[in-house]
């Protein structure tokens, strides 16, 4: 089951990489089948630090440093404040948040063109 979580979650990185984003959006809920909530958002952070230390020596030339601050920044704080919270918020509640988010998310981009 660990070899198909890998390849998955490889799987997933490279379509995060195709398509400029989503690469949690397939990762975390895998994760979610084979770990509790907390071991999940670490698998993933580290997924995300790996790949985009792959994408930011790949793609160095075309980086817009502006953006990627203006963007980074808040990225950092908000994922430092998620952190924070998955120490206070049950696991179930946290499941069923990410659940309805993943739910809305795909509504909202199957309806928007």
């Amino acid at each position: 089951m660990e070899i198909f979580f890998i390849v998955t979650a490889f799987l997933a990185e490279v379509a995060g990489t195709v398509a400029g984003f989503g690469s949690s959006t397939i990762a975390l809920p895998l994760a979610l089948f084979f770990f509790d909530f907390n071991t999940a958002l670490v698998l993933v952070a580290f997924l995300h630090i790996f790949g985009n230390l792959g994408r930011i020596g790949f793609f160095r030339k075309g980086i817009d440093w502006k953006l990627l601050v203006r963007f980074g920044i808040p990225s950092v704080g908000f994922t430092l404040t998620g952190a924070l919270l998955v120490s206070y918020i049950p696991q179930n509640t946290l499941k069923g948040i990410l659940g309805l988010f993943l739910i809305l998310y795909a509504a909202f981009s199957l309806t928007q063109f």
